[in-house]
């Protein structure tokens, strides 16, 4: 099952004492070594900014398609914008087969962009609820990366170091770190009873952590170590903390990237029903190659942050 770890402790003072952070570095070490999952108590990012940016995201989803093809993913040097219903397909399975379909929209932002596409007339809520969530998110991912810093043996601010871009240099220090707001549609009979339609497929994330803000209708589905589904359901005033694939390389399977899906659900009424979520994908520098602290490893070669990223991404998207 998914643990949860209490950030209380360390989020009181400015500068959290460092045995503190090393208490919350052992639960994390405890907790994301079987299920890459865990979910965050009194995390202070505010319940208001959070209610704000789904608020602002559901009014975007509102919007007609061809206001929001106009931010189309791929309109600008960087993969921010509107990614349309089907146009990403994750791998479903271990033997590389993929869905068929994905039931989902996203609106993806970056703040290391400097001319961001966004709405501005069609939803003018949409670019201040997300930054003030952006903000709030960097805040909350420097706390964590020390105290994971510290899981490795490392010196607390070790992780930070490498991803300068995504906490306080955006625009500056090249990184790829998103804000990804994602609507979830009803599904209708037709489309539930189709093979290979699902909501999210089966996947890993590429990066260091995600941060994900869920609403209450759930679905989200976690693969442990042991290769058992297990339900990530939502649990108020929670957020919820997933690792990726570089962090996993840094760490050298210490903390597992383990595969997450959103499957349509099997009742009728669940599947009615409009599922949303907002996730923050932290990434390191563009620059940094990734590589196990502990020294060489046959399972994880050095890995260039921008190379590895921007291939995931394509052979997400469909033209």
């Amino acid at each position: 099952q998914i643990e949860s770890v209490d950030l209380n402790a360390i989020l009181q003072n400015e500068a959290p004492e460092d045995q503190e952070l090393v208490k919350i570095s052992e639960q994390f070490a405890r907790s994301l070594g079987t299920v890459g999952f865990v979910y965050l108590l009194n995390h202070g990012v505010a319940e208001d900014i959070i209610n704000q940016a789904m608020e602002a995201s559901n009014q975007y989803f509102k919007l007609d398609d061809t206001i929001k093809k106009e931010d189309t993913i791929g309109h600008g040097p960087e993969f921010q914008g509107w990614v349309s219903q089907g146009r990403e397909v994750f791998d479903q399975d271990e033997s590389g087969a993929s869905a068929e379909m994905e039931l989902k929209e996203s609106f993806a932002m970056k703040t290391t962009y400097a001319q961001a596409r966004f709405p501005e007339a069609g939803c003018p809520q949409l670019r201040p609820a997300l930054v003030n969530l952006f903000k709030e998110c960097q805040k909350l991912t420097d706390i964590i990366l020390q105290s994971l810093s510290l899981s490795l043996g490392k010196d607390k601010n070790f992780l930070s170091s490498l991803h300068r871009g995504a906490l306080a240099h955006c625009g500056v220090v090249p990184n790829l770190t998103t804000l990804r707001v994602n609507h979830y549609p009803p599904v209708t009979d037709k489309l539930a009873d189709r093979p290979g339609v699902v909501r999210c497929g089966q996947h890993t994330d590429y990066g260091t952590i995600t941060l994900l803000f869920q609403d209450q209708i759930g679905g989200l589905e976690v693969k442990t170590v042991s290769g058992q589904w297990v339900a990530a359901s939502p649990v108020l005033g929670t957020v919820l903390l997933n690792v990726g694939d570089l962090l996993e390389n840094i760490s050298a399977g210490k903390f597992p990237a383990t595969p997450h899906r959103v499957l349509v659900p099997s009742s009728e009424e669940k599947r009615w029903q409009t599922r949303q979520s907002i996730a923050f994908f932290v990434q390191p520098d563009s620059d940094v190659v990734c590589k196990p602290v502990t020294g060489p490893h046959p399972g994880y070669q050095p890995t260039m942050v921008e190379e590895y990223i921007r291939k995931r991404v394509r052979e997400t998207l469909r033209k």
